[in-house]
Order: structure tokens, then sequence, then C-alpha cells
């Protein structure tokens, strides 16, 4: 014998959590970062957030650049006063660049980043 009674409040609370939830992912914003690696090797571009208190989590991954070339990647912010950190690693593992951004810092630097020699 079946236990389980289908209750079509649940369905209801399930669409309204989901829709919510999907309106919070796609509201947050992402900085479309034009990087120029000046370098003679390809660079790795790695991005985290970083809390009021300084704080972050690891660094996810957020694409290559090969040498003397430019590429766009797209870095995602949970809001336009929220800070990332933006680190640049070498081939040879080497920390190159790293600096904090908000979208107002980006946009003074019309969402270029140049990683020189």
């Amino acid at each position: 014998m079946n236990r389980f009674k289908f209750n079509p409040n649940f369905l209801f609370v399930f669409i309204f959590v989901f829709g919510i939830l999907l309106s919070q992912i796609a509201c947050e914003p992402e900085a479309k970062i034009t990087f120029i690696n000046q370098q003679d090797g390809e660079i790795n571009i790695q991005a985290t957030h970083v809390r009021e208190d300084g704080t972050i989590d690891g660094f996810s991954p957020k694409g290559v650049v090969s040498a003397r070339t430019e590429k766009t990647i797209y870095i995602t912010f949970l809001g336009n006063k929220w800070v990332n950190r933006i680190k640049v690693v070498n081939s040879a593992g080497e920390i190159v660049f790293s600096h904090d951004y908000t979208m107002s810092d980006l946009e003074k630097i019309a969402w270029k980043i140049t990683i020189q020699q």
C-alpha cells in the first residue's frame, strides 16, 4: 500500500522557492573583462569573492589567455558593491598579478586588465 499522498501545496511551494532561487542567480551581475597578456607564456585567470572581513574561499579558474594575446572572460559578482580578487598565475605557477576589484573599479579601467611582461 502506498503511504505517499501527493499534496498540491507542496508543488506550489517548490515552484515558488525554485523561482526565488532562480531570480537570485539571474541577478548576479557578470563582469565582461578583457585580459591583455603581454607575457611570453600563457596565463591562468582565477577569481574569488572577498568578504567584508577580507577573508576568501578558494580561487576558481576562469580561463587561460595565450601568450601575447587578449581574451574576454566573464566573472560573476555578487552585487555591485561586492569585491572580487582576480589572480593571474603564469605557466611556472607564479602569481604575476593579484588585485581586488568592485564593478565600479572595473568600469573605471574600461573593463580591461593588462598583464605586463
